[in-house]
């Protein structure tokens, strides 16, 4: 788990007992969600209180971050003489530096406000997986303060089952959210209320390494066809 979270990869259920590999977003839902539309419910919250403005990520690794290799074994080589020694003041040298200190920081652009927050690697680290775990933790983060939740009609569509890890194109007029979004949770539910599928969906990006670009903004066009306010405690008549 900790190898798959360091490379942006999914590690999900295959649904008949084994585990699948995979990166975000290979397929995409097979229709548009639209609210109002074929969406019965929306909701959505958003928080900044596990978000910081920079991720530093600091660890330890060996042989100089990989700049000196094994010293050779020289059976001849006597004690070197307390006189002979270079004097120095004790701060450790350029590469012993790089083999005890490993960092990556990864900044949030949307946190404006200076809160910086350090973490220990999970694991044995040099400067790239220390970076790799500095960008997972801050996107996953931002991720974690974004929750989008729809509820549609049925278990199919167009003969298809919602399933998770799909890329859904999301226009919804009370969220403000018209843009791709991945599918991160699915729930199907038999009751009183008929049969429906709530959909839980979280930014593409959280989860891979590509650069985030224009994936975060809302498409061209989508936002100008909204006519007004949309009254949220209106009731069926």
């Amino acid at each position: 788990e900790k190898g798959a979270r360091s490379r942006h990869a999914l590690v999900l259920s295959d649904g008949v007992g084994g585990l699948v590999i995979t990166r975000t977003g290979q397929t995409r839902a097979p229709v548009e969600l639209r609210y109002p539309g074929n969406v019965l419910l929306s909701r959505g919250s958003f928080s900044h209180e596990g978000r910081y403005s920079e991720t530093i990520v600091r660890g330890q690794g060996e042989k100089a971050g990989k700049a000196r290799g094994s010293a050779a074994l020289d059976s001849t080589a006597e004690p070197i003489g307390a006189g002979d020694r270079a004097d120095g003041d004790g701060s450790a040298t350029e590469k012993e530096r790089k083999g005890t200190v490993a960092t990556g920081r990864a900044r949030d652009g949307e946190i404006t406000r200076h809160r910086p927050i350090v973490h220990l690697a999970r694991s044995k680290a040099d400067n790239v997986s220390a970076q790799d775990e500095a960008d997972w933790r801050m996107r996953t983060a931002r991720a974690e303060g974004e929750e989008f939740t729809h509820t549609v009609k049925g278990h199919t569509v167009n003969g298809q089952l919602w399933t998770v890890n799909q890329l859904a194109s999301v226009s919804d007029a009370f969220l403000g959210v018209y843009r791709d979004l991945l599918i991160s949770r699915v729930a199907y539910r038999e009751d009183s209320a008929g049969i429906v599928t709530e959909l839980g969906y979280e930014s593409p990006e959280a989860f891979d390494k590509a650069p985030v670009g224009d994936r975060r903004t809302n498409k061209a066009g989508k936002t100008g066809k909204r006519t007004g306010p949309l009254d949220g405690t209106a009731s069926a008549l």
